[in-house]
């Protein structure tokens, strides 16, 4: 099996770290806050977040994702 991507990896990360904030809502500047980012990387950590289903995609004018996981790491 092949090591994890970078993106994977930091996905993880963030996860974990959505999880132990009990987040209901994030947004981008979220993730920049939380791990120093600029936006490019805190919006593609974004965009993998919600193709591994952990966010919700944004709706037009909302720049909130909801969280699909709880605390215990269930969706």
């Amino acid at each position: 099996m092949g090591e994890i991507s970078r993106p994977r990896q930091l996905a993880i990360l963030a996860t974990m770290a959505i999880r132990e904030d009990g987040k209901k809502l994030i947004t981008v500047s979220y993730l920049q806050r939380k791990f120093r980012l600029m936006y490019n990387h805190a919006a593609r950590l974004m965009d993998e977040l919600v193709q591994l289903g952990v966010v919700s995609i944004s709706t037009i004018g909302n720049f909130e994702h909801h969280v699909y996981i709880n605390q215990e790491g269930y969706i």
